[in-house]
């Protein structure tokens, strides 16, 4: 009883409401009712596209915060490893380090100690999630080896999935049998795609890992 008390009071609860929601995802996954990548997030594309709409606005801008958050996701591998398998490594460490903190500090030194712990919970939690995760990115570049070659690439639709696409920044996706694939792409100069758009894969840059994309047109 104790030990439900202490999930459910502060500053634990948050971390225990988003383990909850968690296990729930999980288990929608396990019984089948939920795709795995249904809660995927194009965290990656969207950051891309504010920076690059920030540069445009402003030449001598930068978005700061933008760049501090990407920098945070690719060090505990999102983008290498689904979201939400590293998110849920993440919560729980986090859960378990802000219900230990909380029992053993917060009884004593009060819960201004236990919310100053958060700070030393989060990066523990984060170095956790990367070295848990990191077995993972083998697994899943292994899986999509086949998949992700150009030469099944090029001639396929995507979708955009960037505020839009244009000569110099874009993403898209690609859907797969397994997992959708993200793809960085760029349009022939002077053309633009929104997003949603549906665009075909016409090329593809090697050394860039780069692909060219035109509008989709079920005429051309």
């Amino acid at each position: 009883m104790e030990f439900i008390t202490l999930c459910f009071s502060l500053p634990v609860l948050p971390f225990t409401v988003l383990l909850i929601v968690v296990f729930l995802y999980w288990t929608l996954v396990i019984v089948g009712a939920l795709a795995p990548d249904s809660l995927h997030i194009d965290v990656d594309g969207d950051l891309h596209a504010d920076i690059h709409a920030d540069v445009h606005a402003d030449a001598g801008h930068m978005d700061v915060g933008g760049s501090a958050l990407m920098g945070a996701l690719k060090f505990v591998n999102v983008g290498e490893v689904p979201l939400m398998v590293v998110a849920s490594f993440f919560i729980f460490t986090l859960w378990a380090c802000t219900l230990i903190s909380n029992h053993y500090l917060g009884a004593t030194l009060g819960a201004f100690v236990s919310i100053i712990m958060l700070v030393p919970n989060v990066i523990v939690s984060a170095l956790v999630a990367k070295v848990v995760t990191t077995p993972f990115k083998f697994m899943f570049k292994h899986i999509n080896a086949g998949i992700a070659a150009p030469a099944k690439i090029v001639g396929n639709t995507c979708i955009v999935k960037t505020p839009e696409v244009d000569d110099t920044s874009g993403q898209a996706e690609m859907k797969t049998d397994s997992s959708p694939l993200l793809l960085n792409v760029r349009t022939k100069p002077g053309e633009t795609l929104a997003k949603g758009d549906e665009a075909l894969v016409v090329a593809h840059d090697p050394q860039r890992d780069i692909y060219t994309v035109v509008k989709f047109d079920l005429e051309m």
